[in-house]
């Protein structure tokens, strides 16, 4: 991660920590280096991630906040501001990837927007997907001594992440695999283990990393 990341981003204004920057760097090294592409970033928030990916392609977002959006077109995105849960106003067909990163926990209706990720993507196109996992080991430990698992929550008081859904690999990848996506590669960015994180780039023991991150192709 360059030095410039705390010069580059507003992290006075978001939590940004070892598990965020590591889950940035993870979902872009699956994207690779790709230029001259159509991206959408559904959910798109400040473009954390994305923000990268504008110097080299036309990448679009979609966020229902206004002020995030402010801040993702300053890092050259093209904004519009949407619910997705109402569906993406883009034709079908339209992108070469599509990316949502930490979005589907906060769906209700997941089936209808994972067939949207579908519906907007050239045929063959990518999806890069992640979801925080709810069986992670800092879940299970918790599960142990009776205490609720990572990442699930039970009210909307301020502050919360407002996370309505819980994933794990077994549910993403039967879900992606229902609305005809062919997953290429599946991988966590660490594990946590109560206050320690240690990056994880391997696939043994990815099932008990603290976030999912997909790669998968659309067939139609």
């Amino acid at each position: 991660m360059s030095n410039n990341f705390y010069k580059d981003f507003p992290v006075s204004a978001f939590s940004v920590d070892k598990s965020h920057l590591s889950r940035r760097t993870a979902t872009l090294e699956l994207i690779g280096d790709v230029s001259g592409k159509k991206i959408l970033d559904v959910g798109c928030a400040w473009a954390f991630v994305s923000g990268e990916l504008a110097k080299r392609n036309e990448v679009h977002g979609i966020d229902k906040s206004q002020k995030l959006l402010v801040l993702a077109a300053e890092r050259g995105l093209k904004t519009i501001k949407g619910d997705i849960q109402e569906g993406l106003p883009f034709p079908p067909n339209s992108f070469d990837f599509v990316l949502a990163a930490e979005v589907l926990e906060h769906v209700f209706d997941t089936d209808a927007l994972i067939f949207e990720f579908s519906r907007v993507l050239k045929e063959w196109g990518t999806l890069i997907m992640s979801v925080p996992n709810c069986c992670s080991l800092n879940s299970r430990v918790c599960v142990v001594l009776g205490r609720m698992p990572c990442y699930i929550e039970h009210h909307c008081r301020p502050g919360m992440a407002g996370h309505i859904r819980g994933y794990n690999l077994p549910v993403i990848r039967k879900q992606l695999k229902e609305h005809g996506f062919k997953i290429e590669k599946i991988r966590t960015n660490g594990i946590y283990f109560w206050r320690l994180f240690v990056p994880w780039r391997w696939r043994f023991l990815r099932s008990f990393g603290e976030n999912i991150i997909v790669k998968a192709r659309v067939i139609k």
